[in-house]
């Protein structure tokens, strides 16, 4: 597996969490609207709730869509780092590309007194080695 390849992963795991939080924005600046139950409740209501519900619905087909790509990939992910012998390499992995964890965090977990560029470039060769 190739470091762009597993950006993708962590690329498409970012973007998940920003939209679960945008559908998290977007549900709540509804409850004070009118009910999205497409039935008119008053004049200019119709527009908000209508604009509401299509951005929820919009929200909603992404995360699907994203859900499933990262289903289908994070087998093969877990896979590949599962083959690492090394294991605070595979625990960097694990931690980035699965965990979704910045490379700060990942070094906060594997050991205090490594450096963030320590432990990205001892990855990122590992993963130059392999290819």
């Amino acid at each position: 597996m190739t470091l762009q390849e597993l950006n993708e992963h962590f690329r498409i795991r970012s973007q998940l969490e920003q939209l679960y939080e945008l559908r998290a924005n977007i549900s709540s600046r509804s409850l004070g609207a009118q009910r999205l139950d497409g039935m008119p409740h008053g004049t200019g209501t119709a527009d908000r709730t209508a604009a509401i519900a299509a951005a929820l619905a919009d929200v909603n087909a992404r995360i699907e869509s994203q859900e499933r790509w990262l289903a289908e990939r994070e087998a093969a992910v877990s896979a590949y780092i599962d083959t690492v012998t090394d294991t605070r390499i595979q625990a960097a992995l694990r931690l980035r590309f699965l965990g979704g964890f910045s490379w700060g965090e990942v070094t906060s977990f594997i050991g205090q007194y490594e450096s963030e560029d320590c432990v990205k470039t001892a990855v990122y060769r590992y993963l130059k080695r392999q290819q």
